[in-house]
């Protein structure tokens, strides 16, 4: 009323019980109930409040006054509600994941609400739980309902990896979300997605500086990967290495790598479903036996997904290093062909690139193959290799 006015201790509740929302405030006037549209009711409460007395002029509006007290809200049918999933640190921010809906939280002060929070996207954030890592400090990358994205803040999201992640959605077992397990390696720019497949787990590691994907399978034997963590371990010198100082020589407060070299290593731990702690990467020897790796391009479809396209011809440029003289080991090249975007990938015979020698060299063969999006795929199985595919050729003609 002109004059004066009245201001409650802000304490608002909502409550949504079927058609009848109770809305209780820290007013202490008597109980009201309003019938709204569609056949809500709404009902106030009576509560004893603390009220402030004060005068505004004739003429004057009332304006929307800061809360700075502790409360609560929920906003009923928005896409942004919902539980939170992880609150990770980006810059002057901290960024609120949930299933739905990412959001950006930053520090205004008292004065004015202490913490703003805005709504950055809509309709997409985290798989599951865990399913987002850390690189730097205006950096994220997560695992989302449609693709892996690289975030860094504000409602522009970068798809990435995306030869690789419409099969991992396909294989994704939806029941098992909250086992999907984000990690950053560091000292190989890698991100490591651990996601599960259907009585089992994968391990997908995309090099972000280099873009490649590269597929890791491991043994049931130690059961799932249930946490990963990177430390820096350090690397303590043999007793030997003291030479020849005698113990009763070094002092009380002497460490024993202040009289020789040595460092730390940055590695990875890994935690296994059965209660194993592991260490990855400490031991690479498999007693000379040689496995089975790949890697896979992203499908082409050379700009016109409609028409049929038939491979002549594949140009591999190969950097070989470190290579053991007078040896030939064996590269594999596949062409894999898909009539749909979301077809499955047919893929040729193997083709064998026999590789002798060092340094960068260009290698033509000829896989075959037709379909309307391209892919290949390039395998070994020799033990000793030292190589990557700088780069490839695909040459095709159009067809119908």
């Amino acid at each position: 009323m002109p004059g004066n006015y009245v201001v409650w201790t802000p304490s608002v509740k909502f409550t949504n019980a079927g058609s009848t929302v109770t809305l209780t405030s820290g007013s202490s006037e008597t109980d009201r109930t309003l019938t709204l549209k569609y056949g809500v009711k709404l009902k106030t409460e009576a509560l004893t409040g603390r009220r402030l007395s004060g005068s505004v002029p004739v003429g004057s509006s009332l304006v929307t006054l800061d809360a700075n007290e502790a409360g609560s809200a929920q906003i009923i049918g928005a896409s942004d509600n919902g539980d939170i999933y992880q609150v990770v640190p980006l810059g002057d921010y901290a960024i609120i994941f949930k299933h739905r809906a990412v959001q950006a939280v930053q520090y205004v002060g008292r004065l004015s609400g202490t913490f703003f929070i805005r709504t950055e996207l809509r309709d997409e954030g985290l798989v599951g739980r865990n399913s987002v890592v850390r690189l730097n400090d205006n950096r994220l990358v997560f695992l989302g309902n449609r693709e892996l994205y690289d975030y860094r803040g504000g409602s522009n999201l970068t798809p990435v990896c995306q030869q690789y992640t419409r099969t991992l959605f396909a294989e994704l077992d939806k029941a098992r979300v909250d086992e999907v397990i984000l990690h950053h390696r560091e000292e190989r720019n890698e991100v490591w997605v651990c996601y599960p497949i259907k009585g089992s787990q994968r391990v997908l590691i995309w090099n972000y500086v280099e873009d490649t994907v590269t597929l890791d399978d491991y043994s049931g034997e130690f059961g799932s990967i249930t946490a990963l963590a990177q430390t820096r371990w350090g690397q303590d010198p043999r007793w030997v290495d003291m030479g020849s100082l005698r113990w009763e020589e070094v002092g009380v407060a002497d460490y024993w790598d202040t009289f020789v070299s040595s460092g730390e290593e940055l590695v990875t731990l890994m935690a296994s479903s059965e209660g194993d702690i592991l260490m990855h990467g400490v031991r690479y020897d498999r007693d000379g036996e040689p496995y089975e790796s790949s890697a896979q391009t992203q499908d082409h479809d050379f700009g016109d997904p409609d028409s049929f396209k038939y491979v002549d011809a594949v140009v591999l440029q190969l950097d070989v290093r470190d290579f053991t003289p007078d040896t030939v080991k064996t590269l594999y090249v596949e062409v894999g062909t898909k009539d749909t975007a979301d077809g499955s990938v047919t893929w040729s015979s193997p083709k064998p690139v026999y590789v002798q020698g060092n340094g960068q060299r260009p290698t033509k063969v000829n896989p075959g193959g037709a379909g309307r999006y391209v892919r290949l795929r390039f395998s070994s199985n020799t033990a000793g290799c030292n190589w990557r595919v700088s780069g490839y050729e695909i040459h095709a003609r159009r067809g119908g």
